[in-house]
């Protein structure tokens, strides 16, 4: 079962499978290559951290089905794939924690992201960071934001609500126009949407 997982994960890599979207459907199939499932060359320290930050950045902020940011570090499949030694991850993963990306349970088995390796990958691939593209106009209102607060408290879901309060809006609308007001509010919207990636929803508790 081992080989075959690290055969496909091989296969991925160097393109022979491909992931299409679920509206479509591949002119022909796809094969992947059990060549060979062992990699060719050890992997040096900076390519395992560099796995391992990727993995714990994919789990812990795009993988949307995740109920939690935990990422287990010394997984025996992902030393088969890289060709090293758990060992050899949990010194990655310690390596990644002085650096302020991960942080980690008091054995150094899992980790979870922070803040600072969101903000480093967004800036390495702003595609890796899921952007919601908000439109001011079109934001749902704080009545359907009160209806699901209900029927997550109903639901026994977890739950987190931020208020955001624009300290002198009044005044600049005042003082340069509502045109003025809607520009900042748009890049306010534009913001908060780059923020929250596929995790969260924003809502308009009320304006104009």
């Amino acid at each position: 079962m081992e080989w075959v997982v690290q055969c496909i994960r091989k296969s991925i890599d160097t393109g022979k499978i491909t992931f299409y979207e679920s509206d479509t459907h591949p002119e022909k199939l796809q094969n992947p290559d059990c060549t060979s499932a062992k990699p060719v060359t050890q992997p040096t320290n900076e390519q395992v951290q560099n796995f391992l930050e990727k993995k714990v950045f994919v789990l812990g902020f795009q993988a949307a089905e995740r109920q939690d940011s935990q990422v287990w570090t010394q997984d025996h499949w992902d030393a088969a794939y890289l060709g090293t030694t758990a060992s050899i991850l949990r010194q990655a993963a310690r390596i990644l924690k002085a650096q302020g990306l991960v942080e980690l349970d008091l054995n150094f088995e899992y980790a979870k992201p922070t803040d600072a390796l969101l903000k480093r990958e967004s800036v390495k691939d702003p595609k890796a960071l899921p952007i919601q593209k908000l439109s001011r106009l079109e934001l749902p209102t704080k009545e359907t934001l009160l209806s699901d607060i209900q029927t997550s408290l109903a639901q026994d879901a977890a739950l987190a609500v931020v208020l955001v309060d624009l300290d002198n809006f009044k005044q600049l609308n005042d003082s340069q126009g509502h045109s003025a007001g809607d520009a900042c509010l748009d890049r306010v919207v534009d913001a908060i949407g780059t923020i929250l990636g596929n995790r969260g929803k924003l809502y308009r508790w009320g304006w104009r």
